[in-house]
């Protein structure tokens, strides 16, 4: 472990003395600190300067490619983290409470931007945001924001060296979310899912250590691939943390098909009476039949013991004067129809409910769809809300 780390277990057992009859402001007290560092590291590793650091290293594309899209994983996670830990705290405390976390959280931005200009940018390339950057970390330090042990690592040098303090950076937050998590389990009071959640976070933080271990220990001071590695045994290493952190052509598990880059038809008409040949004429040509008679046959079923969804949207719908968020009933019947047509059993049209049915009366599935005319004799209409079961995301915290 670093000295971060190491600083870090020392500040928690001050706490745990200071707090050892309130738990619950123990557990508020990290909460912010985990605000506050999620939200560093969220600007820390955005996308944009990621891509022009890696575009300065002497790696070939398809190395900067992979070190990118595992950055890249890590950053949505953590704007994912900051993004839940605002709403807790927002939930669980006053404003008084609400207002100190968003000040932590703009805290941590600032912090954020400053370190990642320091550690990523030269004074040559951009001399006015590196001035406003030190002069930000000087001011943090001097109120002792900013820890001695951290600003020693706030300067530009090889993308190694920044790996090597983020596996510091990534274990101090996994330890945070480690103590919240402990201290959770002991409140009574706070939602249910609370101590799952924060494991998850804990996990996440875990595994965002193990991907800057391999990034360090795969790349040289001088900004290139160490000899005995390569892109192939580098998609390796990071796939044994999660397939998630390689980019989907490098994974070897079946990947889910949506996103994966196939083919999108379009067609345009010129009239309104158009609408319903021209997208006939389409599911002719695009293929459809024959991916469905494909899933069948790979399936080892008829035609007619095929259960086919259709996913339209409608829900979001609100007034018949404005349907310009809905899919259009007409080409749904149109679908299920032609569905039918090629021997389909059983066409299911599914959508669920969503938050307006905590603000307005008539908002079932069913009730939407008589509204907006959903309801062909071609398709059975499912409420996907009451159809659901559990099931734990590998990623996420809506579960």
């Amino acid at each position: 472990m670093g000295s971060v780390y190491q600083n870090f277990e020392r500040e928690l057992a001050v706490w745990d003395k200071r707090y050892a009859d309130a738990p619950r402001d123990h557990m508020l007290a990290l909460c912010l600190l985990a605000l506050e560092r999620e939200e560093i590291v969220s600007v820390g590793y955005r996308e944009s300067l990621m891509v022009k650091r890696l575009a300065s290293m002497r790696i070939t594309e398809e190395v900067r490619d992979i070190i990118r899209h595992a950055l890249l994983w890590a950053w949505k996670d953590e704007e994912m983290h900051a993004i839940y830990i605002r709403g807790a705290l927002f939930k669980l405390g006053s404003w008084p409470l609400r207002i100190r976390a968003f000040s932590r959280q703009v805290a941590g931005a600032i912090g954020g931007w400053a370190a990642s200009v320091q550690q990523h940018v030269t004074w040559r390339d951009a001399p006015l945001s590196r001035g406003v950057a030190t002069l930000t970390t000087k001011l943090g330090a001097a109120f002792g924001k900013v820890p001695e042990d951290v600003c020693m690592h706030l300067t530009y040098g090889p993308f190694r060296r920044f790996c090597l303090f983020n596996v510091d950076a990534e274990q101090t937050a996994w330890l945070c979310w480690h103590r919240m998590a402990e201290i959770a389990s002991e409140i009574c009071s706070l939602p249910p899912n609370t101590v799952a959640d924060f494991r998850r976070v804990e996990a996440d933080e875990n595994r965002h250590a193990r991907v800057f271990q391999i990034l360090a220990e795969s790349l040289t001071e001088e900004d290139t691939l160490v000899p005995a590695e390569s892109a192939d045994t580098l998609v390796e290493k990071i796939a044994t943390v999660s397939e998630f952190f390689v980019p989907r052509s490098w994974r070897t598990r079946a990947a889910h098909k949506l996103g994966s880059g196939g083919a999108v038809h379009v067609v345009k008409g010129e009239r309104l009476e158009d609408k319903l040949p021209l997208f006939r004429k389409l599911l002719e040509e695009c293929g459809m039949g024959d991916a469905v008679r494909q899933r069948a046959q790979a399936n080892r079923k008829k035609l007619a013991e095929m259960i086919v969804a259709i996913k339209p949207t409608f829900m979001l719908g609100y007034d018949r004067r404005d349907t310009s968020m809905i899919t259009d009933p007409a080409l749904v019947e149109a679908l299920a129809q032609f569905l039918r047509t090629l021997g389909c059993g059983d066409v299911a049209v599914i959508e669920a409910r969503n938050i307006y049915d905590q603000f307005y009366n008539n908002r079932s599935v069913r009730a939407v769809a008589e509204y907006f005319g959903f309801n062909s004799p071609q398709y059975r209409l499912v409420d996907g809300s009451d159809d659901q079961v559990p099931h734990s995301y590998f990623r996420g915290m809506a579960q």
